[in-house]
């Protein structure tokens, strides 16, 4: 499931947004800009109006159970492009515990959040470094990993977490199991 911010969902039945940006909504004020929802890419959900509109809504409709796997989309302003990146920390501290790690999905499955940036200060290696950050009940508090990851690395967690095939560049990638065995 996605869930992008000021994402704009239809009253009128199922309906897919395919505009390059939005702003405001039932889920609050801001700017959704397509190009951070990556389900929208694919032409098999934005040209299915019933499998996007089952697949894509706003932060209004947020459920943290509704799915095995949700990707989470913060508007302009919360993902750190349009505003002051202390505005994008105090929104995801206050997002993150009342939405996620304090509610009874989190407390009583064996659920992790990977908070992940997509480009970083300069251009080296095609965007620079970011910083993830993993939180789960199976990473040591503080934990910090000497490995180089990337995109396609996380690409490949996900994919062994859920048994599937690997695509592409993620083949040749290794995974961030060290953060989930409990032992780094």
């Amino acid at each position: 499931m996605v869930y992008a911010e000021n994402y704009p969902v239809s009253t009128n039945g199922p309906g897919c947004y395919t505009a390059t940006s939005a702003s405001d909504g039932p889920d609050g004020s801001g700017n959704y800009a397509r190009r951070h929802n990556p389900a929208m890419i694919f032409i098999s959900v934005n040209e299915n109006t019933a499998r996007c509109a089952q697949h894509v809504t706003d932060f209004s409709h947020f459920d943290p159970a509704a799915a095995n796997f949700n990707l989470i989309v913060p508007n302009l302003c919360h993902d750190m492009h349009d505003c002051p990146v202390s505005s994008g920390d105090s929104w995801l501290q206050s997002w993150l515990a009342t939405n996620i790690l304090n509610t009874p999905t989190w407390n009583q499955t064996d659920s992790a959040v990977i908070i992940t940036w997509d480009e970083g200060t300069s251009g080296t290696g095609g965007g620079g470094n970011v910083p993830t950050i993993i939180i789960s009940k199976h990473t040591p508090q503080g934990y910090v990993s000497a490995t180089p990851a990337n995109h396609y690395t996380l690409l490949r967690t996900i994919e062994d977490a859920f048994g599937l095939g690997c695509l592409q560049e993620s083949c040749n990638n290794g995974n961030l199991q060290q953060f989930f065995s409990g032992q780094p």
